[in-house]
């Protein structure tokens, strides 16, 4: 509601201004003959659009600019200058009758002083004004909160930890020392990393596809840098590859359990990782033997939060994450009811 709000303002205030119009036209040409309502209402053109004007681009620029003071005098000021126009049209239209320019009407019946009609349609005025006003206001704060959860979202996708990408340059520093092939094999498939995450990091959104892609690459390339160390199978289960996600969201969740996996030599190591997309479905469910967490940086799970405050912004309640860790696993399970 909030977005189409903020993304249909004009329309908004557009069908708003025509609803008003139309409800006098009724009552008008209810009251009157339909020439009478229609140049009655023609004459009113210029009170709506000084209306529109100060309730619209004054408004906006005394709050940006913090000058309430100055705007208040030209509210009074539009406000009274509306009320005497308004007036002024009805006392014309009455002359108009009375000297028989127009048919005889019940609607001018009762407008017989200037004065009655000028304080009488204060009160309307006042109220059309401070409804416009009421919503430019509601508009520049969910626009400026949009700007804000927009800004955030971008510092977090910044903050993604790169710490791996070191990792990969130093293997394959080593590599190329003992295995040339693979060492080129790999840094190959560490550019491809390295392009999507400069070129796709800044997009809200991105497709399935793109994203599955980038996690494939990378779990291929930990699977060389790791060897035969740590078991690791995968499943991907896509159904619409144009389905859209925000690019590096589950990287999270598959980076841990490379960073965290156990090293045993005595015991199976092993990662377990299942991606499944069915209609606006999404569920990443990943599994790793632990590694001993007592000498755990203490900045570990900045990853893990950065992503919930990410999920909080694109997903609102749309999603669950939960973490679930034993002596020897560590089990999240990340789903996703896409909008």
């Amino acid at each position: 509601m909030k977005k189409y709000y903020v993304n249909n303002y004009r329309q908004v205030v557009f069908i708003s201004w025509t609803v008003i119009i139309v409800l006098l036209w009724i009552q008008y040409v209810y009251l009157s003959s339909f020439l009478t309502a229609t140049l009655l209402l023609l004459v009113h053109i210029p009170s709506v659009y000084l209306s529109v004007i100060l309730t619209n681009r004054w408004f906006s620029r005394a709050m940006h600019g913090k000058k309430l003071k100055r705007f208040m005098l030209h509210f009074a000021a539009v406000t009274l200058f509306i009320a005497f126009l308004l007036a002024a049209n009805f006392q014309w239209m009455r002359w108009a009758e009375t000297h028989g320019y127009f048919p005889r009407s019940r609607l001018l019946t009762n407008h017989i002083s200037f004065t009655v009609d000028f304080l009488f349609a204060i009160p309307s005025v006042l109220v059309i004004n401070f409804g416009f006003c009421g919503l430019r206001l509601l508009y520049d704060h969910i626009h400026l909160q949009k700007t804000h959860l927009e800004t955030q979202l971008h510092v977090l996708q910044s903050q993604i930890n790169p710490h791996f990408m070191f990792n990969i340059l130093n293997h394959i520093h080593t590599l190329i020392q003992t295995d040339v092939e693979l060492a080129s094999s790999l840094l190959l498939q560490y550019a491809e990393i390295l392009r999507y995450q400069l070129y796709n990091s800044q997009n809200t959104w991105i497709r399935m596809d793109q994203e599955i892609r980038f996690l494939k690459n990378f779990v291929a390339v930990e699977k060389i840098r790791w060897s035969d160390k740590v078991h690791v199978s995968c499943v991907w289960e896509v159904e619409n590859n144009d389905k859209q996600i925000p690019p590096l969201l589950l990287f999270v969740l598959i980076e841990n359990a490379f960073k965290y996996v156990s090293r045993s030599v005595s015991k199976p190591n092993y990662i377990r990782i299942c991606f499944t997309q069915k209609g606006d479905y999404v569920l990443l469910d990943v599994e790793n033997s632990k590694l001993d967490m007592h000498d755990k940086n203490k900045t570990s799970g900045l990853g893990l939060e950065n992503m919930k405050r990410r999920l909080d912004i694109l997903y609102h309640r749309n999603y669950h994450l939960s973490v679930r860790e034993t002596d020897t696993v560590y089990h999240s399970r990340l789903e996703l009811w896409q909008k």
